[in-house]
């Protein structure tokens, strides 16, 4: 924190800054939680911004949402609902926040994505683009998504999958290992898409399907499975 005097026509003025990482702008502890809060952020009073937290930008803190932690909300981001921000956690961009979903660990989430419900966003994970991520899905580890994807249901994205595009994941199915869903596909059901595996296209993997490289899946599901790309 610093303070800036000023002499103008009226007198001396104060000004109370700062430096939420691009220099000091004007800001003010919040009352509920004393976090710091700049000026042109928005927080109800009804919300909590805890000692170490941040808001910053133009984003917008409202109803009974909690930011804690070292948590940072920045840019043009919304949060509602009883949304909690947690860890060290970055919000940024257009980003909407909202129900009783939850950003946690090192998770950053960015561009114009939207978590609701009780979906959780944690680890390290990094979600950006137009990403929908609601209902009880989970996505955490080192699990990167981006593009027009939606995670729904109780579906898992977790290690280092990948997963892109307008691709859909929902039902109880699981992402994980290295492995990456692109384009339009649907993985759903309680299916596994894990390993290598690079699931693309118009493909649909449903029930209790395991796609992994080095796994020899059924005959009908073959053609979904391709040759695993280099390890990201």
């Amino acid at each position: 924190m610093s303070t800036t005097t000023a002499t103008t026509e009226g007198g001396t003025m104060s000004t109370i800054t700062h430096d939420f990482g691009s220099g000091p702008v004007p800001a003010h502890r919040h009352g509920y939680g004393g976090g710091w809060v700049a000026d042109t952020a928005a927080v109800d009073s009804t919300a909590w911004v805890g000692p170490y937290a941040a808001v910053s930008g133009w984003a917008h803190v409202t109803e009974r949402a909690h930011v804690g932690g070292h948590a940072h909300v920045d840019g043009d981001a919304t949060i509602y609902g009883h949304a909690t921000i947690y860890g060290a956690a970055i919000v940024a961009g257009d980003t909407t926040i909202y129900g009783d979903a939850s950003i946690g660990g090192h998770a950053h989430v960015d561009g114009h994505a939207t978590i609701y419900g009780a979906a959780i966003v944690a680890g390290h994970a990094t979600i950006y683009g137009a990403t929908i991520v609601g209902g009880h899905a989970h996505v955490d580890g080192d699990a990167t998504i981006y593009g027009h994807v939606t995670i729904d249901g109780h579906a898992h994205v977790a290690d280092l999958a990948l997963v892109s595009g307008w691709a859909f994941v929902a039902g109880h199915a699981i992402v994980d290992g290295h492995a990456i869903v692109y384009g339009a596909a649907l993985v759903d059901g309680h299916a596994h898409v894990a390993g290598d595996a690079s699931i693309g296209g118009h493909a649909h993997v449903a029930d209790t399907v395991c796609a992994q490289y080095g796994y020899e899946p059924p005959d009908e599901y073959k053609h979904l499975v391709s040759t695993p790309k280099e390890a990201r």
